[in-house]
């Protein structure tokens, strides 16, 4: 994402200064990396005067069907094939001759099919052979063969050394392809220059080399189909040897992958000794994993990984730390199910008597364990990760590590005391190390930790860890910090910044191709209690169609679900959900946030029997969910304080929860029900921005007036619960706020 942007704003900066246009020819053989900015670019800037033109064969829409799709101010030209007339004006123009022999036009025109490049091609050939009695190719790529092959040796081998480079290639690969003085190669190339070949560029991508490029990437097809396999072998690896000569090998990084692998799979098609060659593929495609994991392209390092590891000696004691930087690519592109490679990461590392890496090993781990659902395996590998440091001095790993247990503990575990400790202990060494990435990754700890305790000043230091993160961090990083930053505005009232956060959030996601079922189901929640019920309902369904949705959160979106059928009265297709989620909670390990589920979905039990007149069944589930051991969080508070009113209990829970936190607006709301101080607690909740909670709030004050006779005021707070119900259709709501209307009459 930074990477993008900077290329961005550098783009608007020259637009800035005078109208730009950037054209990219050939996109259909671009990289994910390169598509995925030039969207950005189109989609992103804005207010300056730039045309962004892309050029690409019909094929690549099948590889990006929504290319330029939902775009303002794009178009999406489609050419098509030339007519025999124009056919025949471009070939008396390229012969300079108005007309050709009869027969050979038709013939030439039949078989062009309206492609200009087999009408030029086959007049280069004709100005080639002049007097010669030619025939018509079956394609084009007949044409450039022959004209190949009527090439000077020297020529022809130099063209086939060339197409070995690439599209665009170097005076300085050919010669060390090729072995020839740079002098000879030059003159070579002119000559192929003349004869539409290839063209030398005005600007070099090389310092101090000349850059040529083929004319049209069919001619390099052509050529380099051309080579025998073993020969082409042999080029790719003389290509690799001399990109090496360059310096940087990270800016180099994929260029030698690419010919260190074509040089692999030539010489074992060719059976060829492959020795000499896997040695610096291998540390080529490490290389590029790096490069690629650098660059948050973790699905191209991870693959870069793979292939390194495939020619990696088992032995070899740079293995496990590439175990560990497979493992680490799969999860940071959302692959939490690969915890085996964790694991074996792990084991080679302690096989080595490498702590810190083993340890780095398990935190990964513990991420990856609570992603697919087992928070208390999760919590048992971070503890264990950490214990592998105790006595180890301060690092930046040992920070890490610390770092992450501490949220754990206080996620999984509600331990704060202990979670504030070691996350102090990771602050210390973060800054002591004076490692940007590290105090963010810390600070988000501390800052979540503060917040979840009821302090809200925790929102500074989760700020302050996207600030720096934004800065110097992975989208890996910056998800986390994000996300949690997104509940924590919640948890303190500030549910417009919680929106934007979450939508960022997933933006970014989306852009780096990262699994985004946390982020959608954080949406669907927020826009559940902000009443945007038609979003929630559709991005609920969404997920749970797709099978996107995440393990530990599937329960939370049956059980919305489930309330937004109830408030539409299908009592069936509720009581459905919640068993459904109930069952589903069952099976995953109790942790904190398993807990605070569990006691939500006994709370709905409830609502629901209550809806369907089985009062007792309701008590019921209400003892069920107060024997939960689980603290009294946002949205639980207000569900728990609306049940035990229906229920005519009392609230005693709710308001000494309240009061130990008198920072937190939900729990002072929930205590105000309690309290039976309804019309504040709903004016309360109207100030938050949750329709839904408000509206429930009032429409219990109407019954409570109605029932004082206190008419009037009874039918203000109906009025203002009925037009969010009415907004949501809310039938199972409407119906008992307007029996209420009639009552008020």
């Amino acid at each position: 994402e930074e990477a993008f942007t900077a290329w961005r704003r550098f783009f608007e900066g020259v637009a800035a200064e005078r109208p730009l246009t950037l054209v990219f020819e050939d996109m259909h053989w671009a990289d994910e990396n390169l598509l995925d900015f030039v969207d950005h670019l189109v989609d992103w800037a804005s207010g300056v005067p730039l045309l962004v033109v892309c050029t690409a064969r019909p094929e690549f829409l099948e590889r990006r069907p929504g290319w330029g799709g939902g775009k303002t101010n794009a178009l999406t030209i489609s050419l098509s094939p030339l007519t025999d007339e124009e056919t025949a004006r471009l070939i008396g123009g390229l012969l300079e001759q108005a007309v050709m022999p009869a027969e050979t036009q038709a013939a030439l025109l039949a078989r062009a099919g309206g492609n200009p490049l087999y009408a030029e091609q086959y007049v280069r050939m004709l100005q080639e052979r002049m007097g010669d009695e030619l025939s018509l190719p079956e394609n084009v790529q007949g044409i450039i063969a022959a004209r190949l092959d009527v090439l000077e040796s020297e020529q022809k081998s130099l063209v086939q050394d060339a197409a070995a480079v690439g599209k665009v290639f170097w005076l300085g690969a050919v010669c060390g392809i090729s072995g020839l003085e740079s002098r000879a190669a030059e003159t070579s190339l002119h000559a192929l220059e003349r004869k539409g070949f290839v063209r030398r560029e005005r600007e070099t991508t090389i310092e101090g080399d000349t850059e040529y490029a083929f004319l049209h990437v069919l001619v390099r097809e052509v050529a380099y189909g051309q080579i025998p396999r073993a020969a082409r072998a042999k080029k790719h690896r003389l290509a690799a040897k001399w990109i090496e000569t360059l310096g940087r090998p990270e800016e180099h990084a994929e260029m030698l992958v690419y010919h260190y692998g074509e040089a692999l799979t030539l010489a074992k098609a060719a059976g060829v000794d492959m020795q000499s060659i896997a040695e610096p593929a291998r540390r080529a495609l490490r290389d590029a994993g790096d490069r690629a994991m650098a660059l948050h392209a973790y699905s191209t390092a991870l693959r870069s990984y793979e292939r390194a590891l495939e020619l990696w000696p088992e032995q070899d004691v740079e293995r496990p730390a590439l175990l560990l930087r497979r493992a680490k690519a799969a999860l940071f592109g959302d692959d939490a199910t690969r915890i085996d490679l964790l694991e074996e990461a792990r084991d080679a590392l302690l096989a080595q008597g490498d702590l810190e890496g083993a340890a780095e090993a398990e935190t990964f781990g513990a991420l990856a364990l609570r992603t697919v659902g087992r928070p208390i395996d999760a919590l048992d590998r971070a503890s264990s990760a950490a214990a592998l440091l105790e006595e180890a001095p301060a690092s930046p790993v040992k920070a890490y590590v610390f770092a992450n247990l501490a949220r754990l503990l206080a996620v999984l575990a509600e331990r704060y005391d202990e979670a504030i400790e070691v996350a102090g202990e990771a602050l210390v060494m973060a800054k002591k190390l004076e490692r940007t990435e590290l105090t963010a990754h810390v600070l988000n700890t501390v800052g979540l930790t503060r917040v979840m305790t009821g302090d809200p000043a925790g929102i500074e230091e989760l700020e302050e860890s996207l600030r720096l993160a934004l800065e110097h961090g992975s989208p890996f990083e910056i998800g986390r910090v994000r996300n949690n930053l997104a509940v924590s505005y919640w948890i303190v009232g500030r549910v417009d910044e919680a929106d934007a956060a979450a939508a960022a959030q997933l933006e970014m996601a989306e852009r780096f191709r990262l699994a985004t079922g946390w982020e959608r189901t954080t949406l669907a929640m927020f826009a559940f209690r902000r009443g945007r019920w038609k979003e929630a309902a559709r991005r609920i369904d969404e997920l749970l169609a797709s099978g996107e949705a995440p393990v530990l959160l599937e329960p939370d979106l049956r059980r919305v679900k489930a309330q937004l059928l109830l408030a539409r009265d299908d009592r069936e297709g509720a009581a459905s959900e919640c068993e459904r989620a109930l069952a589903l909670l069952s099976s995953q390990q109790q942790d904190a946030g398993a807990r605070a589920s569990l006691r939500k979905l006994l709370l709905v039990r409830a609502d629901i029997a209550l809806a369907e007149g089985r009062r007792p069944a309701a008590q019921e589930a209400m003892d069920s969910a107060l024997s939960v051991p689980s603290r009294i969080e946002h949205d639980l508070a207000i569900e728990l304080a609306l049940q035990l009113y229906d229920l005519g209990r009392p609230g005693d829970s709710v308001i000494e929860e309240a009061s130990s936190r008198p920072a937190d607006p939900w729990l002072q709301a929930a205590a105000a029900i309690a309290q039976r101080q309804l019309e504040q607690a709903a004016d309360r909740l109207a100030a938050l921005g949750a329709p839904p909670d408000e509206a429930a709030v009032r429409l219990r004050a109407a019954k409570q007036f109605v029932a004082e006779g206190r008419r009037a005021e009874a039918d203000v707070q109906l009025q203002k619960a009925l037009a969010f119900y009415r907004s949501v259709g809310a039938t199972r709501y409407i119906r008992e706020g307007e029996a209420l209307l009639a009552a008020t009459g």
